[in-house]
């Protein structure tokens, strides 16, 4: 498989040219909203990923460090949204969902994958532009998009345990839901 693909961009501030790479902005975008993540396990964070985070990693970076600091909490309470700490709005929590699969995904690669892209560090894209049907949001903006590297994920795996660790081995199911997961720098090559 190879480049170009196809990488929705809920901002809609991309242009033909444009790179997308790690950083330290710590900015969560939601439709018309922009919020600033206020965590106390910054610190954690940047020791950790000393190069920074992609906006995916700063969407999940602080349900991660919340989840490993409370972990059986969490693991009992699997499915709650987890609730992120932003400076800079109305609202002092954003709860951010699937939080405990990002956990799991990120534990999981740290401990038997190491050698696989971060999800908190990469950018996501499909392999065809008819699999962005899928997406549901007709509203949200479509780039062709070349990676500097890059790996192919089933995405339907990443919802067990055992799915997890098949996810990183590079399994594909029957009927997979592909994922290309980006290391950067990404460069926006045209828009669909």
């Amino acid at each position: 498989m190879e480049p170009p693909f196809y990488h929705v961009d809920r901002r809609g501030d991309l242009s033909v040219g444009d790179t997308l790479d790690i950083n330290w902005d710590l900015t969560i975008y939601r439709a018309d909203e922009t919020h600033t993540v206020d965590s106390q396990y910054e610190g954690q964070v940047r020791e950790d990923f000393q190069e920074g985070l992609s906006a995916h990693g700063s969407r999940y970076f602080h349900p991660f460090y919340e989840i490993d600091h409370n972990r059986e909490y969490y693991l009992q309470y699997a499915y709650k949204r987890i609730p992120t700490p932003v400076s800079g709005s109305e609202c002092q929590y954003l709860h951010v969902k699937n939080g405990i699969n990002e956990w799991l995904a990120e534990r999981t690669r740290r401990e038997r994958f190491p050698k696989k892209h971060s999800r908190l560090q990469s950018y996501f894209a499909w392999p065809s532009g008819g699999v962005i049907d899928t997406f549901g949001d007709d509203n949200v903006p479509v780039y062709k998009v070349v990676p500097s590297d890059f790996e192919l994920h089933d995405m339907s795996l990443l919802d067990s345990q055992k799915g997890i660790q098949e996810y990183w081995k590079g399994t594909l199911t029957a009927q997979p839901k592909l994922e290309i997961v980006m290391e950067g720098p990404v460069e926006v090559v045209d828009i669909c």
